[in-house]
């Protein structure tokens, strides 16, 4: 029989009610994404009595009056039941006929969420709980808040009343208990399948399909995100985290995450509709995914995902520089047959989900030189792929060099033998500037346009990039050379460089949201002036195979540690994770990740709220003029979290009972004390992380950097608001680069990004 056909809903006749408490204004209209409700009604929270002793049981339901809604009927409701902790005791659920998956984890504290589903119609009692009296009285704070009602046609229900009653003819279950999700799999018959992960790339998958079985069901797609929409599912898991399902895949993110469903702008995250809408899974969510599981078709669920079908793909070798304009389509695999060159004014535009393949070669590369530009316009379902060639099982770091962008932009460092920047239309009018090549024999940069475009770079994936020829001649994952604040950098993923995952060589880009994992040398990495701004950046170190953190430099010549423009970029809302077990730098080999900030040169970077984790230094600052000696500025490390670590810094020392220190020490012994002095920092050395802990920032699978317990984490609050003057940062009051958000929402690094042991994720040909 079929899962649909077990969902019969169960009624009860109201008999001898005694009507307590009113819990909702008149005519109160919940949210409603869709429009206004066709039908109106109410909702009441029977108790099977009001008069019980300490020590006996008392059953409490949801009722629903089916007639009231029959134009439009209730399918999903979401919300919980609120009582005195002194006065009732959270006993278990009866297991009915309708799908009733609770949230016990803050029974303790007078709250159990549950969420209902039923596409036929929810009537009558939809939900059935055990409480144990503690003592009298218990009535006065017993009651039931609606958080989402949604009806057959999606809209938000809107809801007259919502009461509490004592009723007769309700018994309070001497049976229940408390019932997981594998209890109801059982009862409706779900079987387990292949692990996946949010995001895969499979063939034919669907909207809807958040179980990855092939098929749109209630039992296992619409049962999953119900779950996951009160906290008993993890929106973000690995078999590792599978909870009560087991084996089986869930794509929650992605494929789960349909209504209400976002068609334009196309670089939005599925599901979000604006900025105030962050893609909660919801009720809402489940309730579109089991209507069309019974035959009432809904928009979007059922459609093959972006990128998913099954269609073969074909094989573009390009070994030809590009000189004029061109478009790669997702339709074929591009495989880059050398060093390949964007330049001559040429315009490279990358549709979504287009996957771009090095040969295995020291010499495979895409330089987008400063003539050039790149539209590479990806989507959080159909990312762009930038890769090497060959079976993703047996791909390594270094299999291919990695993706360079030049521009105009002004920098602080030049190589004489070049000359001077000529003249380039309206990117570069007068010509003139110092510029310098990139290494590995990468593009010619530097000029004198600060509002330089270099085009777009948005929801792409570059792997497995990078090359070092010899010392100080490296080819990155994704290196920026005089790129300028014209120029949209965002929703990019670096992982498993052989390098550095983001080098930027001069210039005043700005990016956000990015993604640094797995990379071998630094995570990010600035020098020669680079002065743009970066927020909400996620570093997660490969503990076998990585460096720092973030490295700054002045330029690369320590003779030029005063060279102008200086590099001082202002760096908001990072996180950055180092490993499970940190070692002491001083005693580790050269693959441990060694300082989460090592600030050298004469660098100066703006740095706040910060959430530094699971290092065995937090910070290494070099060089005299790295601090405020000639009253230019200063080296600000402001309102951030150091959590987890061996030593604050190189003198392995954390300094108690010192006084502010002066900004321009000029040796190590005041690195800790400088740290430890300015505003708004906290620290907790305590291993693993106490202070400001994350959901499972250390899986190399699938990573969760969202913070444990949402807005009560200590990350929550003491963020520093957006510097004056400055139009890109964003002000938030949290410290870290993703918002606490709640369990259910899709937080921005979730669907597209991959943790650095992941392999295979999209297709091949």
């Amino acid at each position: 029989m079929n899962a649909h056909r077990l969902l019969r809903r169960a009624t009860a006749p109201m008999a001898a009610v005694a009507v307590l408490f009113a819990s909702a204004c008149q005519d109160e209209q919940l949210a409603d994404p869709m429009g206004a409700p066709a039908n109106a009604g109410s909702l009441t929270l029977q108790v099977s009595s009001g008069s019980a002793r300490a020590g006996d049981l008392v059953g409490v339901s949801l009722f629903v009056d089916g007639g009231e809604f029959a134009a439009d009927p209730l399918v999903g409701l979401q919300g919980r039941i609120r009582f005195n902790v002194n006065q009732l005791e959270y006993v278990g659920q009866e297991m009915g006929q309708s799908f009733a998956i609770a949230n016990e984890a803050t029974a303790d504290r007078g709250a159990v969420t549950f969420a209902n589903l039923d596409p036929k119609g929810l009537s009558g009692r939809t939900a059935t709980f055990a409480f144990r009296v503690r003592s009298e009285g218990y009535l006065a704070g017993l009651r039931f808040e609606l958080d989402e009602a949604a009806t057959r046609s999606l809209k938000g229900a809107r809801i007259r009343r919502i009461e509490t009653v004592v009723v007769s003819d309700l018994d309070a279950p001497a049976s229940a208990t408390s019932i997981s999700l594998a209890d109801w799999r059982v009862r409706f018959g779900v079987e387990g399948g292949v692990q996946l992960t949010p995001g895969d790339y499979r063939d034919d998958l669907k909207y809807g399909d958040a179980d990855l079985n092939g098929s749109i069901s209630i039992a296992g797609d619409a049962f999953y995100v119900a779950s996951v929409s009160v906290g008993n599912q993890a929106l973000i898991a690995n078999s590792d985290q599978a909870g009560a399902f087991g084996s089986l895949g869930k794509d929650g993110v992605i494929a789960g995450n349909v209504f209400p469903f976002n068609l334009a702008p196309s670089t939005l995250p599925p599901g979000w509709t604006s900025a105030t809408n962050a893609g909660d899974l919801s009720i809402f969510d489940a309730s579109a995914i089991a209507n069309e599981a019974v035959g009432n078709l809904q928009p979007v669920v059922g459609d093959i995902i972006p990128g998913r079908s099954a269609a073969a793909r074909g094989r573009v070798v390009v070994s030809a520089n590009i000189t004029s304009n061109t478009t790669w389509t997702a339709n074929n695999v591009y495989e880059l047959a050398g060093v390949i060159r964007v330049n001559n004014g040429a315009v490279l535009t990358i549709e979504p989900g287009t996957q771009i393949e090095g040969q295995r070669s020291t010499t495979t590369a895409l330089f987008i030189e400063r003539e050039g530009m790149i539209m590479a316009n990806g989507t959080a379902a159909q990312p762009i792929i930038f890769t090497c060639t060959g079976d993703p099982a047996t791909k390594f770091k270094g299999c291919w060099s990695g993706l360079w962008i030049a521009g105009w932009a002004p920098i602080n460092e030049g190589n004489a033998a070049l000359g001077t920047a000529p003249a380039f239309g309206t990117r570069n009018p007068t010509g003139g500037q110092i510029q310098n090549q990139g290494e590995g024999n990468g593009p010619l940069y530097g000029g004198g346009n600060a509002a330089d475009n270099s085009g777009v770079l948005r929801y792409a994936v570059i792997e497995y990039g990078g090359f070092i020829l010899s010392t100080a001649n490296e080819l990155n994952n994704l290196t920026l050379g005089g790129v300028g604040n014209g120029t949209t950098i965002e929703y990019v993923e670096t992982r498993n460089g052989l390098d550095d995952g983001f080098e930027m060589f001069g210039g005043t880009v700005n990016m956000r949201y990015l993604m640094s994992i797995g990379n071998s040398d630094d995570s990010f990495d600035g020098a020669q002036g680079w002065n743009g701004s970066a927020q909400f950046v996620i570093i997660q170190h490969d503990p076998a195979d990585s460096d720092k953190g973030l490295e700054f430099d002045n330029a690369n010549s320590s003779s030029l540690n005063n060279a102008l423009p200086r590099t001082t970029p202002t760096m908001y809302n990072f996180t950055i994770v180092g490993e499970p077990a940190p070692a002491d730098p001083a005693t580790g080999d050269n693959n441990d990740s060694e300082d989460a900030l090592h600030i050298r040169k004469g660098s100066r970077p703006d740095i706040k709220n910060f959430l530094v984790s699971s290092f065995g230094r937090v910070f290494r600052l070099d060089n005299a003029e790295t601090c405020d000696i000639d009253g230019t500025g200063e080296l600000k490390i402001q309102n951030s979290i150091f959590d987890g670590y061996l030593f604050l810094s190189n003198s392995n020392a954390f300094p108690t009972g010192t006084t502010s220190p002066t900004k321009c020490a000029a040796t190590n012994a005041d690195e800790g004390a400088l740290l430890n002095a300015e505003p708004g920092n906290r620290f907790s050395a305590a291993l693993p992380a106490a202070l400001a802990p994350m959901i499972d920032p250390l899986d190399a699978v699938t990573p969760d950097f969202r913070l444990l317990n949402g807005s009560a984490n200590a990350a929550a609050t003491g963020g520093a608001p957006a510097p004056a003057g400055n139009t890109f940062i964003q002000s938030v009051t949290y410290v870290g680069a993703v918002n606490p958000l709640a369990g259910n929402a899709v937080p921005w690094f979730a669907g597209w990004s991959r943790g650095y042991a992941r392999t295979q994720y999209y297709k091949t040909n």
